[in-house]
């Protein structure tokens, strides 16, 4: 009873003698929502853009006041990034705080000379998290993204944000945190793409769009994916969710299409080796509503259904072939993965075929086969009809 005791007073002051070694007062912390990082080929010099949320009390109605957040944006020169991120430090009063950030935008110039300095510069840093999305500007430097008025939200690295996270079954484009960037430079031959941000105009103002996919080799910027790229990229990528298929009923009349919506989608692809070469069998299983027709032809009866059926498969497969040819002759090297499915099922003859795999990724063969299984979601279950 008495050891009991005495191990209960021991506790006791635990409870009230806790803290928190890394604790900091939050009024004196500056909370950075997100960086844009430029490179001037000029002054060989990083131009860095942080946006700032500030809390500030919104006049309402009345007496009523109304907490709310401002955007503040800061701007630094630097020789290297840290070096320009440290200068904030000596601008404002408020220790700038990366913990609560969320977006990280690449200008074009700095995404050709390489991302390995920021990624290095945010997995050595306590503070920023790891799940940070990454983006890169197109046709603008990456500070004007932060520069450039949210369309939704006051501050835009939120913006951009919800955008990919919360609307990420609808949001065709490909995505990547930190983490999985740095995960997938270390495999070998393996080359990412990442969101692409660019300028929209909405009622003559212009405001940012994502749109399309910037292509590395290594960790270095080499081209871009237009947004009709990527979709046969995301379906061979098995990361479709829910998005919509513009099927033409008659080759080259666009005035004659179905348009489908997926539902769900797996992809599954398969090496196949033989004494001609090497080759991958592609094949994917989707799930579709259709949602809109410009044809007063029976796509919905079950005739009519295996028709389109049909004519959706062979559009799809159509789809993937052209993207990966065309991918090829653009880039000359493997932006699939492909080599890494090698790599995992059959060691051996990767090791043997590692070095040359750009080369040998030219003389691959693809057969490419999907299967569509239309859904009933319509309202009305029979096409309408316009009489004269």
């Amino acid at each position: 009873m008495s050891k009991n005791l005495f191990i209960f007073f021991i506790l006791i002051p635990c409870l009230f003698l806790t803290g928190c070694w890394s604790y900091r007062e939050v009024d004196s912390l500056y909370i950075i929502a997100g960086i844009a990082i430029d490179k001037d080929p000029n002054a060989d010099r990083y131009d860095i853009t942080a946006e700032f949320v500030d809390a500030k009390a919104a006049s309402g109605g009345g007496s009523q006041v109304e907490q709310g957040l401002q955007s503040v944006l800061l701007e630094t020169k630097g020789v290297s990034i840290f070096d320009a991120v440290r200068k904030m430090i000596k601008i404002s009063a408020k220790r700038p705080y990366l913990a609560h950030a969320t977006t990280i935008v690449v200008g074009e110039e700095a995404a050709r000379e390489g991302i390995v300095p920021f990624l290095d510069l945010i997995a050595a840093n306590e503070e920023p998290r790891l799940d940070v999305d990454v983006y890169v500007s197109r046709g603008k430097p990456a500070g004007e993204i932060l520069r450039t008025k949210s369309f939704s939200t006051e501050i835009r690295s939120f913006e951009l944000s919800m955008i990919i996270n919360e609307n990420k079954q609808l949001v065709r484009i490909p995505r990547l945190k930190v983490y999985e960037i740095i995960n997938q430079l270390a495999i070998p031959k393996f080359n990412i793409v990442l969101p692409v941000v660019t300028s929209f105009f909405n009622k003559g103002e212009s405001t940012n769009i994502l749109s399309g996919g910037a292509v590395f080799k290594t960790d270095r910027l080499v081209g871009f994916l237009e947004q009709d790229d990527i979709i046969p990229y995301l379906f061979i990528k098995d990361e479709i969710q829910s998005d919509i298929l513009n099927v033409e009923t008659r080759e080259g009349d666009i005035n004659n299409t179905i348009t489908l919506e997926t539902l769900n989608n797996s992809t599954k692809i398969k090496p196949v080796y033989s004494t001609e070469g090497i080759g991958f069998d592609i094949k994917t299983k989707t799930d579709v509503f259709l949602t809109e027709s410009d044809t007063t032809t029976d796509f919905i009866s079950p005739m009519g259904r295996r028709k389109l059926k049909e004519l959706a498969e062979k559009h799809l497969e159509k789809r993937i072939e052209n993207h990966i040819k065309k991918t090829k002759e653009k880039f000359e090297f493997d932006i699939f993965g492909f080599g890494n499915i090698i790599r995992q099922r059959n060691p051996k003859l990767w090791k043997d075929i590692e070095k040359d795999w750009d080369t040998v990724f030219m003389d691959v063969n693809f057969n490419v086969k999907c299967d569509i299984r239309i859904k009933n979601a319509r309202h009305v279950l029979t096409p309408i009809k316009v009489v004269d």
